[in-house]
């Protein structure tokens, strides 16, 4: 429902509207009407802040609006910042990107780009110490509906700054049991390989789902995360036993168990202390610490870490075509599933009329397996397709995590991370040069292409910013799914190790074959960019003749 008094809020530059619910279309369409309402107010503002709004249809006015008097704009949703800048030729300006961020950070990152576009000076210390926070959990009331509980690639998501410096340090620092290092830097490894995702993994777990389904005291936030953080140091610690190289394993989905379970076992446990007439200072002591113990010590006693453990290695071995060897104790019978099936691919693979079709050296290596020739391509197709309908956030990213947990070496970065690396940022860093070294609309923005080139390369993020570009043209799209399938051919063809949201040198750094990556990287960017400025000369020539015509 609008507020009766909108008509003088919008005199004073103000537009406050009332929660309403019902089908999409009607929400849709007050939107759109209020839209309108805002694009008045807009024109007395200096900037935007966008959060994944629709930029075609509800929030059209509002852009327009903008567009006349040249309005920078910052936000969050890579995919509409994209559209905005497109669409409308406004500035883009702040720090873009959405995965593993938060709202404080992202707030931030506005309020920084703002504060450089108008001369002035942020103060985040200030912002941060002001006090002016509301304590939003004071207006939930009973009955009302809580938050959803949070996915599995949300938590994951979250984890990711760890997982990225936790590889980075294994792989200039890690190496092989039998290496000749001092016992410090071994066990600083070891806690770094198998204790920092577990136990992560378990904090996050634990606090999203606590923070997603009811409100908690300060003091009850302090005692979710002693729990998860103690059950995550202990199904960390039991997912190590699978620690020889043959059987790399990880602690990431022990970890994830474990702090989901917390909340669950806290909320029982605290109940029961509550009924028997535990003192709080008595309950607080089972709960913060008993609890994480008791989850700690059913996962390794039901043997649940060890055979999630086990999991994650096979998944990692698939990932990146490595044979899967059959563990001593748990998991015999499913690995020998897998084993019997790698060995009649490599009995198939072998024979004189099919070794043509793999390569050919993967046949003399008893560590991994052959790998069909064109896959790579093939993947890299299937990447840049599933980037556009969700698939990244869903399925790519929560793998490209669990083949990162708990390596060590050369073998710390993602073959998945590679991929993520060439077929999605420097495809979009090739589209976006092309953009900047021959714009495709003379006069048009291209604050969107210098602002995601310099984001793409140094930060190794806002992948969609090239999207306007593939759908418009057939050229840049055909040419960016070329630079994918060939750029993760290399990957595959080599098995290249990195990682994406890093620079790009220290993505090329980190790589377990740095000239192989230098090659890929090379590879996706020149074709997108050859592929760029091919259609942007041709746009050129074409509205050239048209104009020649019309006179």
């Amino acid at each position: 429902k609008k507020n009766p008094d909108s008509e003088d809020q919008e005199a004073t530059g103000r537009l406050n509207v009332q929660a309403i619910k019902g089908p999409l279309s009607e929400i849709n369409t007050e939107a759109k009407r209020l839209d309108a309402k805002l694009s008045k107010i807009l024109r007395n503002n200096h900037a935007l802040i966008s959060v994944s709004s629709e930029p075609t249809i509800i929030h059209a006015d509002s852009l327009r609006s903008c567009s006349e008097l040249s309005i920078p704009v910052t936000g969050s949703g890579g995919t509409s910042i994209s559209q905005i800048a497109e669409l409308y030729g406004l500035p883009i300006i702040g720090a873009q990107g959405s995965v593993a961020s938060t709202t404080h950070t992202k707030a931030r990152g506005w309020a920084m780009g703002l504060a450089r576009e108008w001369g002035m000076t942020y103060d985040p210390k200030h912002n941060d110490q002001d006090g002016s926070c509301v304590d939003s959990t004071s207006e939930v009331g009973v009955g009302q509906e809580t938050t959803p509980l949070p996915s599995l690639k949300s938590i994951l998501e979250a984890a990711l700054p760890s997982f990225l410096f936790v590889c980075i340090v294994l792989r200039f620092f890690g190496g092989s049991a039998g290496d000749n290092r001092s016992s410090l830097i071994a066990e600083i490894e070891y806690s770094l390989r198998y204790f920092v995702p577990g136990t992560t993994c378990s904090i996050l777990a634990a606090t999203s789902r606590q923070s997603s389904s009811t409100s908690q005291s300060s003091q009850d936030q302090s005692t979710i995360l002693l729990s998860s953080a103690l059950a995550g140091i202990l199904v960390s610690a039991s997912a190590s036993q699978l620690n020889d190289n043959s059987n790399e394993g990880g602690s990431a989905l022990a970890g994830l168990i474990a702090g989901a379970s917390i909340p669950l076992a806290l909320a029982t446990v605290s109940n029961l202390c509550v009924k028997y007439h535990m003192t709080a200072t008595m309950t607080n002591i089972i709960c913060g610490g008993g609890v994480g113990i008791m989850v700690g010590m059913i996962m390794h006693l039901s043997s649940a870490a060890y055979i999630l453990s086990i999991c994650t290695g096979w998944v990692r071995c698939i990932i990146r075509f490595r044979r899967i060897t059959t563990p001593e104790t748990n998991g015999r019978l499913i690995a020998n599933v897998f084993v019997y099936l790698q060995k009649m691919w490599y009995d198939f693979a072998s024979r004189p009329s099919m070794s043509k079709f793999v390569y050919a050296q993967d046949l003399q290596l008893n560590e991994f397996l052959p790998i069909p020739r064109g896959l790579g391509f093939g993947f890299g197709c299937i990447f840049v397709y599933g980037s556009k309908i969700g698939w990244y956030h869903s399925i790519f990213l929560p793998l490209i995590m669990l083949e990162m947990d708990s390596s060590t070496g050369q073998n710390a970065a993602s073959l998945l991370g590679a991929i993520d690396e060439c077929t999605l940022v420097m495809v979009c860093a090739g589209i976006c040069a092309g953009n900047l070294l021959l714009p495709h609309r003379i006069g048009g923005s291209t604050s969107l292409s210098w602002q995601a080139l310099k984001t793409n390369i140094l930060c190794g993020d806002f992948i969609e910013a090239c999207y306007p570009s593939m759908e418009k043209s057939r050229l840049i799209n055909v040419a960016a799914y070329l630079a994918a399938g060939i750029s993760t051919e290399v990957i595959v063809r080599q098995r290249l190790l990195s990682s994406a949201y890093i620079p790009l040198p220290l993505s090329i750094l980190i790589s377990s074959d740095r000239w192989g990556m230098i090659v890929a990287s090379s590879f996706a960017f020149g074709i997108s960019f050859v592929g760029t400025i091919m259609e942007n000369t041709i746009g050129s020539i074409t509205k050239k003749s048209d104009d020649k015509g019309k006179e």
